[in-house]
């Protein structure tokens, strides 16, 4: 069965693009698929949970 995440992160926080480049690079060591969806706003999460299925 494939790993897959769904990864949310605010890139645009003061260590939102650090925080993402490390765990990318953790979740691809542990071989998970990563699923990255550039969010607009948080209201926007619901509707992508929706859209999307692990």
């Amino acid at each position: 069965m494939t790993k897959r995440a769904l990864l949310l992160i605010n890139r645009h926080s003061r260590k939102g693009k650090e925080n993402f480049a490390q765990t990318v690079d953790l979740l691809n060591h542990w071989d998970f698929e990563i699923i990255s969806v550039p969010l607009k706003k948080v209201e926007d999460i619901p509707f992508l949970l929706g859209k999307i299925s692990l």
